[in-house]
């Protein structure tokens, strides 16, 4: 299956058991998601058949039920506690933390540092209110790369153009692009970026050279090769310069003399300010 919101869906056809799959659709749309399929949906109706005899979803004190709404990761949004209205109230509730937020998570981002992420732009919402909302709506662990192209392709949600393409790159390019996009903004480290560069060329140069042979083909490694070789130079050029400011910080050293360390008595000849008398330091001196 290939929708986010598999649990959604099997929550909805949990607590109204006669929903047909316009139902479903019409349910997921004012949520603000993509249809489901007609072979997805039967695929969740399957869940119906493995209900218990006796089923009281809304009796939170009926054990045999509360444990399969456990057991099948529904309990939370039949018994909303206080995360599910968190959820609700701060995500689903509000639109522009909802885009981040979807961005965030479909880039693998976990959802304690999507929760600390949201804080820096001013948006709080808790760690277990942003899980609750992954499980129930945005699930990546249900979801590969292949699986959200498909889902994003096939998007009946209304949204604009824009908003897709910032979740393809999402998905494609990893956490640190999805971040940028959220509007998150971290201090760049330059060597790492250049020895990122550098493996994603190498690993292109390899690709390239499997190409039959032409002129392209060619070009193509000749390009590649003096792309490697520039970044090369510039990562030795950094370790060169930070040896060399090492070895300016090594001229610094702690000098320590032989001088003996004066006595008491020579710092205070005459007794001291707590009114000691001269013997009373000789004396403490030979203890």
């Amino acid at each position: 299956m290939a929708h986010p919101a598999e649990f959604f869906i099997k929550y909805l056809l949990v607590i109204g058991a006669a929903l047909s799959h316009d139902d479903v659709n019409l349910n997921l749309e004012i949520h603000g998601l993509s249809e489901v399929s007609e072979e997805d949906f039967k695929k969740c109706q399957e869940i119906l058949a493995k209900v218990p005899k006796d089923f009281r979803p809304w009796d939170s004190k009926h054990r045999t039920t509360t444990s399969w709404l456990r057991k099948n990761g529904l309990y939370s949004l039949v018994h909303p506690d206080k995360n599910t209205e968190e959820m609700r109230d701060k995500i689903l509730s509000a639109p522009i933390v909802r885009e981040k937020l979807e961005t965030l998570l479909m880039s693998g981002v976990p959802y304690s540092e999507a929760s600390r992420n949201l804080a820096e732009l001013g948006h709080p919402v808790s760690e277990l209110a942003v899980a609750a909302f992954r499980h129930y709506f945005w699930n990546s662990d249900l979801m590969g790369v292949g699986g959200w192209a498909k889902y994003l392709n096939g998007d009946t949600s209304g949204r604009v153009s824009p908003l897709l393409q910032s979740y393809h790159l999402a998905v494609r390019a990893g956490p640190e692009a999805a971040a940028y996009r959220a509007g998150i903004r971290k201090e760049l480290d330059g060597k790492k970026i250049m020895m990122e560069v550098r493996s994603e060329l190498y690993h292109t140069f390899l690709e390239t050279r499997t190409l039959p042979l032409s002129d392209k083909k060619v070009e193509m490694l000749g390009n590649l090769a003096r792309g490697l070789a520039r970044i090369d130079e510039r990562v030795q050029a950094g370790d060169t310069a930070l040896q060399e400011t090492l070895k300016k910080f090594e001229k610094f050293k702690v000098l320590h003399g032989n001088k003996k360390i004066p006595s008491l008595l020579d710092l205070s000849p005459t007794g001291s300010i707590s009114n000691r008398s001269r013997d009373e330091i000789l004396h403490s001196e030979k203890r």
